[in-house]
């Protein structure tokens, strides 16, 4: 199963920080066959947050590509297409095809 992690959930499992997931979402982690993925503007706004001063984060966020990669995350990239997709009153596009997890 491919998963796409929204930000919140990508910061908890860099902190780990993973007992305050439902159960449910736990599960989905633990998968051993599971892909796992963050749209490329996840670290994008960890970045900004970071410089506005709105996030503490213990690893130093030029360590966030290798911590991916050791956490085995992929990036996703979007383009236009994608995005106007997702605003279309039927959605389409590659992005509905992937689950959202979500912390609670």
């Amino acid at each position: 199963m491919r998963l796409l992690l929204d930000t919140h959930v990508l910061l908890n499992l860099i902190e780990t920080r993973t007992e305050q997931f439902a159960a449910s979402v736990r599960r989905l982690l633990a998968e051993p066959k599971g892909e796992f993925h963050v749209s490329v503007a996840s670290p994008w706004e960890i970045a900004i947050k970071r410089r506005l001063g709105k996030l503490q984060l213990t690893p130093s966020h030029s360590t966030l590509p290798e911590l991916l990669h050791d956490l085995g995350i992929k990036l996703v990239l979007i383009d236009a297409r994608d995005v106007l997709a997702s605003v279309q009153p039927n959605g389409g596009g590659r992005l509905n095809s992937i689950c959202i997890a979500d912390p609670a």
